[in-house]
């Protein structure tokens, strides 16, 4: 018998010591959503720990579609939710094992929340969530770093690794939920804070919609509401009669349709944790208690709690909801509510992380801008940026990288954006950090095209001004019309020789949107005047750098002995501008027409003349802009401006 005994101590000796060698047993566990949209699919994963054989998976209210049991790769499988059905559940089995998600599956018109991918950013913002749904509001916690944690994508920029959680929230089928309207859409058994309760005594059994309940009651709490973007509360203070409805109201509801109901709670007894003194709340709809003792946590005034459940209105099309206090006793017993909800579709969450690298030094860009050129639309390099990096550069234009512009300058040389909203186009310029991705602030740039001021010497009408002119006749003076707006108003400004403004000379019209004038000279002494183009185009006079200066000299014939310049035009182009036919005509007989745009330095249109002086061309298959027209006749060769508009 000892023997035995001796034999039957030592066995579990070895068998204990033989156990605790043994690895632990390992938890299973399956992931994925666990509320999910009829006709949706969805992947479940098994992701600890990796199964040394075959697994299966089990599932209710859905089918799957694929799947993999195979160890050595990813166990996961791919569901298709089922229609008119509330409920599923996702079952992974592994040696005997297994791990259950419970589904909850929403109407076909419910939607849930999606925060989006878990980003990283370096220096800069990112933005977060999925385009806003209709029907559905959006509140992000905690709001540290957001632009605005009330809409469906806002921006982020933490200064530390942050995870943002997304409540989505239906619209609410119940009126005033939040109380924010006050004292209207709902119903009550409760008098009016203060009233007296000649039943209860003193105010028992009154509420009040506040903002503070300690504004109210010095004893009570000074909560604030339960959401950031509201600010009243429905303030209990409980009733001696517990059959007495704080609150209810009538919805009306679809048949055979699950319905979410919540509300929040806080107690304002901030002084005794004592159970006789904590409320007791009970939802009913229609007669049946839908939560029943739920008891208001005492949490020395320190935060709300969430009441919850869901109800599947079977044959009823209305809903009558009720809350009651089932405790009775009138010392404590004091309470808040807050953002009633009743949808059919359920508020939802989601989250997403976003990592920040570790601090770094933000580069600079100088000048900081915004910065705003007037530039002469034909000129090309017109802004130089500078930034303080010596190494791993790269600027970016509107977020995209500029190809191959890494060195500590940039020269900007053509139109910001592409040439986007032309004649004035802006772009967002920054420069990276390509070692730590730290990215500077942006600078805005804007460059504002004009043409005019712009004067033709000895080109030929339309638009040639005349250089000499007789003291006693004056006569025209001109400007080319503006082609970046048709609003541009043109001025003139005339200096004596000594560079003082010129006495005994007047040009009319003067500011406006006529570059035509009449020069005309009273008295002027001198034979020569240097005259100044002026024009306010695009809102530009002249260039930012004062780089554009449109001046030239005239002669004055004091003997009033005319010398028109342009008395014999040898070329015309009619109309000009033109959109779509031009009529070319010589004085002598042409022999080729060559058209230039006057950008780029090719031939765009040739036409051969059979030695005539007029000819017609269809000009509709030139683009818009300024051309140059070189007329080749028996006599030389002259070149004209052409203007192509649409």
């Amino acid at each position: 018998m000892r023997i035995l005994y001796l034999f039957l101590v030592f066995t579990f000796i070895v068998s204990k010591a033989y156990s605790q060698l043994l690895p632990p047993p390992q938890r299973i566990k399956v992931n994925g959503q666990t509320t999910v949209v009829p006709n949706s699919q969805t992947r479940y994963e098994l992701t600890y720990p990796t199964p040394q054989s075959n697994c299966k998976w089990l599932v209710t209210g859905g089918t799957i579609v694929s799947k993999n049991i195979i160890p050595g790769s990813p166990i996961f499988c791919n569901v298709l939710w089922d229609q008119n059905v509330s409920t599923g559940n996702v079952t992974i089995i592994v040696n005997g094992m297994s791990s259950t998600l419970n589904i909850s599956i929403l109407e076909s018109n419910c939607m849930v929340a999606d925060a989006g991918s878990d980003v990283s950013i370096c220096g800069n913002s990112t933005v977060i969530g999925t385009p806003a749904i209709p029907g559905y509001s959006y509140s992000w916690s905690p709001t540290t770093g957001l632009n605005n944690p009330n809409v469906a994508q806002p921006t982020a920029n933490p200064n530390s690794n942050t995870t943002y959680t997304l409540t989505m929230t239906p619209n609410n089928l119940f009126t005033n939920g939040d109380f924010e309207l006050g004292h209207t859409g709902f119903g009550t058994d409760y008098l009016t804070f203060p009233a007296i309760n000649f039943t209860c005594g003193n105010t028992y059994g009154s509420l009040s919609i506040g903002t503070d309940p300690r504004s109210l009651r010095s004893g009570w709490c000074n909560y604030t509401d339960h959401t950031p973007i509201g600010s009243n509360m429905l303030i209990v203070d409980g009733d001696c009669i517990s059959s007495h409805r704080i609150w209810f109201q009538n919805v009306t509801v679809n048949p055979n349709t699950n319905y979410t109901f919540s509300g929040w709670t806080s107690s304002n007894i901030n002084d005794v944790n004592d159970p006789q003194y904590i409320p007791l709340l009970r939802v009913r709809i229609n007669g049946v208690d839908l939560i029943s003792n739920f008891t208001v946590p005492y949490t020395s005034c320190t935060g709300w709690s969430q009441f919850t459940s869901t109800w599947n209105s079977v044959g009823s099309t209305l809903a009558t909801i009720e809350i009651y206090d089932d405790n009775n006793n009138v010392s404590g017993n004091d309470f808040n509510l807050d953002d009633l909800f009743f949808s059919n579709c359920p508020i939802s969450t989601d989250e997403v992380t976003v990592s920040v690298c570790p601090p770094c030094t933000i580069p600079t860009i100088t000048p900081a801008g915004p910065i705003e050129k007037c530039v002469q639309y034909e000129t090309g390099p017109w802004l130089t940026l500078s930034t303080d990096l010596t190494s791993n550069i790269q600027w970016y234009e509107n977020g995209n990288a500029m190809s191959g512009q890494t060195l500590p300058t940039l020269l900007l040389t053509n139109n910001p954006n592409n040439g986007l909203s032309w004649p004035t186009c802006s772009s967002s310029i920054t420069v990276k950090n390509t070692l730590t991705g730290c990215t500077s602030n942006p600078v805005q740039v804007t460059r504002k095209n004009f043409s005019s001021p712009q004067v033709y010497i000895n080109e030929g009408p339309p638009y040639s001004t005349p250089t000499s002119y007789c003291l006693s006749q004056g006569g025209v003076i001109k400007q080319v019309p503006s082609t970046t707006n048709s609003n541009t108003t043109y001025w003139w400004e005339v200096y004596d020789p000594n560079g003082n403004p010129a006495t005994g000379i007047s040009i009319t019209p003067m500011h406006t949107t006529n570059p035509n004038a009449t020069i005309s000279f009273s008295g002027y002494p001198y034979s020569t005047a240097r005259v100044v183009a002026k024009a306010s185009d695009n809102t530009c006079e002249g260039a930012s750098d004062g780089s554009w200066n449109q001046s030239y000299i005239i002669n004055v014939d004091l003997a009033c002995k005319p010398a028109n310049n342009n008395s014999i035009e040898k070329i015309t182009l009619i109309p000009n501008p033109t959109s779509s036919q031009l009529t070319i005509t010589s004085i002598y007989e042409m022999k080729q027409i060559e058209i230039y745009h006057s950008f780029y330095p090719y031939i765009n249109k040739t036409i051969k003349v059979n030695q005539t002086k007029s000819v017609s061309i269809n000009t509709n298959n030139l683009s818009p802009g300024v051309y140059f027209c070189k007329v080749t006749t028996i006599n030389g060769i002259e070149y004209r401006k052409l203007q192509i508009i649409r």
